[in-house]
């Protein structure tokens, strides 16, 4: 397991589209969000350390669906912990908009 957690979780709810590799997408929730990673609800988790992209269909910046890479820190049978790559302003707008403050 890779934990670097450097924020505080939050809880979240929002339906996300998980890519990585050439796998077929896989459909999750994200159940706790933070500026540095989020932990995602899946039926099936990609190996630890794997590299992942994320998207959150109904949460637009600027018109536009925005993609999130991360690397997948741990996984569980519920789920997987993924460590966001850095992130822009815009991402970390939609972060906060996810996030149940």
């Amino acid at each position: 397991m890779i934990e670097n957690r450097q924020a505080e979780r939050r809880p979240a709810f929002a339906l996300t589209e998980v890519r990585h590799g050439e796998h077929k997408p896989l459909t999750g929730l994200i159940y706790n969000i933070s500026q540095d990673g989020a932990f995602i609800l899946t039926n099936t988790t990609p190996p630890v350390a794997e590299c992942v992209s994320i998207r959150m269909p109904y949460i637009k910046e600027n018109n536009k669906v925005v993609w999130i890479h991360g690397k997948v820190t741990h996984r569980n049978y519920v789920g997987f912990g993924l460590m966001f790559e850095s992130l822009d302003e815009d991402i970390c707008r939609i972060v906060r908009t996810v996030s149940a403050v």
